[in-house]
């Protein structure tokens, strides 16, 4: 159905007016938050000539630039150009292209599902659906539709391949919509090499879908048009310069570390389920409850349909598939594979009922504009925060600074917030380039760190636990991790700028990895403080699946024997805190639990756990100096008799057992039973053993 005004003796399309409107606003939007976006890593290196250290002045500088990547570092030249292009002539016009592709993206994919001319109810109904999917749908949208290098490379190779696999597509129902003549071969040929030259998941996944439509053809029509077979020489061609490009297997090799067979697909499966069923798991799910529905209605039409959304599927997926070929399977390379799969629901959803789906539209309204309005407001504080960098940088270099601290930003990177940001490590990809960029010494993020130097980088997960008072808890945690050779050998943590009593290290979360510690660094502005190998191995106590701590001559070596390895050291660089030591008559291997009374009672998260594993001597560091009282649990078993030597509790001499029983302790669930010689045995009454040290700032104040 149609409504057209009259206005003037001029006919208006009142839903074509709407979709334009709409158009309208979507980009308005877009070019904004494409304002806000700042330059990150990929960008501050693009402005240079590829290999050298001149920034970018002519297209000449470009074919350079593109040659050198081709043979050095990837075969996307044809999107890297691009790149360059744009930050050649500034980014001011980037913003404008760039909202552009995405008003085409919203278009193409509407113009999968049929032939349309934007003019009426069911057209402008689709035109908001798709916007929504897209909306809630689109992997990392930050990543790849914000972001100039990433846009490029994601979201308008996309749109370069729908383009070019627009006639294919109805091709396959018998519809030409372009003329079979040789001016649309000539087109068909250099639209099919751009999209095969474009991105490799886009020649991936165009190739599947172009392969697919040529047999069915074949089948049931037995001939295809000339710009059918031009258009898929011109893919092939493409593909082929962009997957045998020289610089793939450079890139590989400097930046990637020797992997295994087997260690790259079980990276690809580890990879493949989070975002299967984590990051697009409503995707999925999506597709395969509306596949279900609709093979199982009646209709003549659901043949077609279905068939449709299968091949659109399957092409998609197969640009995931695709990944196990790299080293790497960062969810951004999964775009043109979701944008795929969103055009096969939006043909599936032709089936179902057309109220529905307004319904469905209509409940989506609310968090549609709630998400916009956040996202708008987080872009707004980075564009305003940015801005403020680049003064401090700009003052800094005019008082003769070229080592340079930046506040790090207050938006935290999300999904749909792409923040690509310098680090603590001034030798770090982006630290070099950001400096590069603007002609600085170096420039790191101003924050209190802990780094860890390793004798070696060992590709692994890496996390710290520091308890400001609280405990160890997943909010007072930093991460950090060595993925591939431009992640050096330093691990850096980030630390809160407020007093931490004890940190505890996890050295990643595989069993059986040998890792070497040069030293750990604690820095906050210019107070440095230093550990060495020899420190560490006073410093750092096994907590859990650490099979052995030995020093070298010249590290710490640690082998984990589980794969959730944790060390603890209390922190001397804001309190040395308390440390007890329990000599036992015999070796015990129980999990040992010691709570400290800061005040407010015994609690877990004032509390730290050892494990002995055939040990008759216990050592803890307490990250507190003024404790009330102690409490030791024993294990879990009864009927157990344990035997204690001496307690030795820091800044006092030893306090032997017999002098503290009946003055100051209690005994839970335990009863002294004999005394021989220097040493006193219990024997456990109950699964939860301990006795409990009271008022001990007295007895340590009297010892």
């Amino acid at each position: 159905m149609k409504i057209e005004i009259n206005v003037d003796d001029k006919t208006i399309n009142i839903y074509r007016a709407i979709i334009i409107f709409l158009s309208i606003i979507i980009f308005g939007y877009f070019f904004k938050l494409n304002g806000f976006t700042p330059y990150w890593n990929d960008e501050f290196y693009y402005s240079f000539i590829s290999g050298g250290d001149t920034k970018l002045g002519s297209i000449y500088d470009i074919i350079r630039s593109q040659h050198y990547l081709y043979f050095n570092w990837t075969g996307r030249i044809l999107i890297h150009g691009i790149v360059q292009i744009f930050l050649l002539v500034g980014k001011d016009y980037f913003n404008i292209f760039n909202s552009i592709f995405l008003l085409l993206l919203i278009y193409l994919v509407c113009s999968f599902v049929r032939v349309r001319k934007f003019n009426n109810k069911e057209d402008l109904r689709d035109f908001i659906i798709v916007t929504l999917l897209l909306w809630f749908l689109m992997p990392v949208m930050g990543q790849t539709t914000f972001w100039l290098a990433g846009s490029i490379n994601y979201l308008w190779s996309t749109v370069f391949v729908l383009v070019f696999l627009l006639p294919y597509r109805y091709l396959l129902e018998d519809k030409y919509i372009i003329k079979n003549n040789i001016a649309s071969a000539v087109i068909m040929f250099f639209l099919g090499l751009l999209a095969g030259w474009s991105q490799e998941n886009a020649a991936v996944t165009a190739v599947v879908f172009v392969g697919t439509a040529f047999i069915f053809i074949i089948y049931k029509y037995k001939k295809v048009p000339y710009w059918f077979i031009s258009g898929s020489a011109g893919l092939i061609i493409g593909a082929v310069f962009l997957l045998l490009a020289p610089g793939n297997g450079v890139r590989k090799e400097k930046m990637y570390f020797d992997l295994s067979l087997k260690d790259q697909i079980q990276g690809f499966i580890q990879s493949m389920n989070y975002i299967m069923l984590h990051e697009q798991l409503f995707l999925f799910i999506l597709f395969l409850v509306m596949f279900i529905f609709v093979l199982f209605i009646k209709s003549e039409l659901k043949i077609k349909s279905i068939g449709l959304a299968l091949l659109l599927f399957l092409s998609g997926f197969t640009s995931y598939l695709a990944m196990i070929a790299s080293p790497e399977f960062p969810t951004r390379a999964t775009f043109i594979g979701a944008i795929f799969i969103i055009i096969s629901l939006m043909i599936l959803s032709t089936h179902l009922n057309q109220k529905f789906l307004v319904a469905i539209m209509i409940v989506a309204i609310i968090p549609f504009f709630l998400s916009v309005t956040n996202l708008y407001n987080d872009m707004q504080t980075v564009g305003h925060e940015n801005a403020q960098r680049e003064k401090v940088v700009a003052e800094s270099i005019e008082n003769g600074n070229y080592d340079v601290r930046l506040p790090e930003y207050s938006v935290k990177g999300s999904d749909r917030v792409f923040i690509f940001d310098i680090t603590m490590n001034p030798k770090y990809t982006s630290n070099e380039h950001f400096a590069k960029f603007y002609g600085l010494d170096s420039v790191v993020i101003d924050t209190p760190v802990l780094v860890v130097e390793l004798k070696e980088p060992v590709i692994n997960q890496y996390q710290l636990y520091y308890d400001t008072g609280k405990g160890y808890n997943e909010t007072d945690t930093s991460y950090a991790g060595i993925y591939n050779q431009t992640d050096g050998k330093r691990i850096y943590f980030k630390l809160p700028n407020k007093p931490i009593y004890r940190f505890r290290f996890d050295p990643g979360i595989h069993a059986n990895e040998k890792i070497g510690i040069l030293k750990i660094t604690i820095q906050n502005k210019n107070i440095i403080k230093n550990y060495d190998g020899a420190q560490l191995q006073e410093m750092l106590i096994p907590q859990h699946d650490i099979y052995s701590v030995t020093n070298k001559v010249d590290y710490l070596e640690l082998i984990t024997g589980g794969s959730d390895p944790q060390l603890e050291f209390v922190n001397d660089y804001t309190d040395k805190g308390t440390s007890v030591t329990i000599d036992f008559a015999d070796k015990l291997s129980e999990e040992i639990q010691i709570f400290y009374d800061l005040g407010k009672g015994f609690n877990e998260n004032n509390s730290v756990k050892i494990e002995m594993n055939d040990d008759n001597k216990l050592v803890a560091h307490l990250p507190a100096k003024n404790i009330h009282d102690l409490r030791i649990d024993l294990g879990n078993k009864q009927g157990v008799s344990i035997g204690i030597k001496t307690i030795n509790i820091e800044a006092a001499k030893t306090i032997e057992i017999k002098d503290i029983f009946g003055k100051a302790s209690s005994l839970i669930q335990l009863e002294k039973s004999q005394v021989k010689g220097d040493i006193d045995y219990f024997i456990t009454k109950g699964n939860d053993p301990s006795f409990q040290i009271n008022d001990l700032e007295s007895i340590l104040a009297s010892e």
